[in-house]
């Protein structure tokens, strides 16, 4: 860790001048959809002349790279004909930097997707798997913007997030050092690289609170860097937040927003709000956050989560579609809005949801096991749901919940397979999941099959 340090310390230590640059100058996000109206039209070249003027901009210091950042956010979507679109881009102009920082972008967006939000040991191997192959897409297309466009930063900044989700720091800290060399008072390395040093990312508090001193030195100079003086109190809240300690944590993240407003710190006050079952503050905090940031699709699902909970279905209902509109095949997003279209007996959008879903979400053992359920249900289909729910326990691992839904989906498909799946489920059973199993299938229930089925 001392080495780390040392390295981190003399990167931006040594920066110097590189930092220095005129106040910022607030300006409005960019609109998302506007954004992909003239790839869709194959307006490459007025693509180009938008992240052009972008950029000129922040050479003069007039604005943040955060700018171009959220830009470039346009193409975090996870709609299947955006690959086509933007590779076309590239096609038609091999040496324009934003198009292949759009693609790695929508890439990267695909590769997180693939992962999953699962906490890294429940994450399947296969979706792991899927993770890299598409990381392997979008690294050279980062790799190609910056040889084209060296102080274009939100390419380290990608780059970063790269090494950060594959836990290579030694990778980060090389790209850190190329950032700060091209452009060192850009704040999207910075911040992303941040990210890695969280202890939940095998960091630690002390060292983002050293490196955040390191950088503020540089703030009296340029006013963008100040954005970052509250990420120390934002990791440390979410140090808190982890124990279950949720009112220090909102105390931490107040404090990370009054010494540097970002609307992840109001986000992450939300979900702890929503944890104290504080709904109305959750809702608060959630939509100051849109309002500066409508498109933020996060924020977005969030708020569609915190309107269910609180029992309004049409309001929650209107967010989820709200967020899709920007992250057209979020598997998450579009599992939790079939659940509300379930729950109102829409049952044909619903399914249209879930098979959307298995789109991207193949490999979760979630969006199977939801569409096995649903097959069994709604379409009479028992070998199409018997075959999904094997696909959800091959993919769960050691999940036992799985292992009961199948049984119980072998039992009503009069198939005597149903039995060994329950005694299996049986044998590796924690004392929870074996009380959820007494509430899908008893041994008295399997014990009544003629074993007839083939399933």
């Amino acid at each position: 860790m001392r080495m780390v340090r040392y390295a981190l310390l003399a990167i931006v230590g040594c920066a110097g001048l590189a930092f220095a640059g005129p106040s910022a100058a607030r300006e409005a996000r960019t609109d998302k959809l506007a954004i992909l109206a003239p790839l869709q039209q194959r307006n490459f070249d007025g693509l180009d002349r938008l992240f052009g003027a972008i950029q000129a901009k922040i050479e003069t210091g007039a604005i943040a790279d955060t700018v171009l950042r959220d830009a470039l956010a346009a193409f975090e979507n996870s709609n299947p004909e955006l690959e086509t679109s933007l590779t076309r881009w590239i096609h038609a102009a091999p040496r324009s930097a934003y198009a292949h920082l759009a693609r790695g972008a929508h890439y990267f967006h695909i590769a997180w997707i693939s992962r999953g939000e699962d906490v890294s040991e429940q994450v399947p191997v296969e979706r792991l798997q899927e993770m890299d192959r598409v990381l392997a897409l979008a690294l050279p297309d980062f790799e190609t913007a910056v040889a084209i466009a060296p102080r274009v930063s939100p390419s380290y900044g990608y780059l970063i997030d790269i090494a950060n989700l594959i836990g290579n720091r030694d990778a980060a800290i090389q790209v850190l050092g190329a950032a700060v060399a091209a452009n060192g008072w850009a704040i999207t390395p910075h911040w992303n690289f941040l990210k890695g040093l969280e202890p939940r990312a095998g960091g630690s508090l002390k060292l983002i609170e050293q490196y955040v001193a390191v950088l503020l030195k540089h703030a009296e100079t340029n006013s963008h860097l100040a954005s970052l003086r509250g990420y120390y109190q934002y990791a440390l809240g979410i140090v808190r937040w982890q124990k279950g300690e949720c009112l220090e944590a909102i105390a931490d993240f107040d404090r990370a927003y009054a010494l540097g407003p970002a609307g992840i710190y109001l986000l992450a006050r939300a979900e702890c709000n929503y944890a104290l079952g504080r709904i109305d503050e959750a809702i608060a905090d959630i939509e100051r956050v849109l309002r500066a940031e409508p498109q933020n699709d996060d924020g977005l699902s969030m708020l569609a989560a915190t309107y269910h909970r609180q029992g309004d279905v049409q309001k929650a209902l209107a967010y989820y579609t709200e967020a899709l509109r920007f992250d057209t095949h979020n598997p998450s997003y579009l599992m939790k809005r079939h659940a509300l279209l379930m729950s109102l007996n829409r049952i044909d959008e619903a399914g249209a949801d879930l098979e959307t879903a298995l789109g991207l979400g193949r490999l979760d053992p979630h969006v199977r096991m939801a569409r096995a359920n649903f097959l069994v249900r709604y379409r009479h289909d028992a070998t199409g749901a018997v075959n999904e729910a094997r696909e959800a326990v091959a993919l769960a691992q050691s999940d036992t919940r799985y292992l009961i839904q199948y049984a119980r989906l072998l039992w009503s498909a009069k198939d005597c397979r149903a039995k060994d799946v329950l005694e299996e489920f049986h044998r590796q059973c924690t004392p929870e999941t074996c009380a959820l199993g007494s509430e899908y299938l008893t041994p008295e229930m399997v014990n009544g099959l003629s074993c007839g089925g083939k399933g």
